[in-house]
């Protein structure tokens, strides 16, 4: 699993398409706090569309009056020849215990992927 950089975006302004990397056959993660507002954003070159899976990490939750509800994992289904998707923000659930989220994806053939954060303004 490849450990990704986040890029965090300013009021400068940054370059969307630059910083893509090849999505790694094993999956990849990268960090995320609880209180950030991070995304997953997915590019799919290749013939075939990409299923992009994140990882819920509490996969059950106990809410009052309702009993147990089941989190399910994030899946986003990526469409060929250049199809984007961005994906998030991600909740606690999807936190693994080194602050990062997890993610898998059923092919990577010309995939390429970037975190991004939206920094909160103080």
């Amino acid at each position: 699993m490849a450990n990704l950089t986040v890029q965090t975006i300013s009021i400068a302004g940054v370059d969307r398409t630059a910083g893509f990397v090849a999505a790694a056959a094993g999956g990849d993660d990268f960090p995320n706090a609880p209180d950030e507002r991070t995304f997953f954003d997915v590019i799919n070159a290749g013939g075939s569309a990409c299923v992009v899976t994140v990882v819920a990490i509490i996969t059950s939750v106990k809410v009052s009056g309702h009993g147990d509800l089941t989190v399910p994992n994030i899946v986003v289904s990526v469409p060929s020849g250049g199809g984007q998707r961005s994906i998030g923000p991600f909740s606690q659930a999807y936190i693994d215990s080194a602050g990062k989220i997890n993610v898998t994806y059923d092919q990577v053939v010309t995939v390429t992927v970037k975190p991004v954060k939206v920094p909160r303004l103080a």
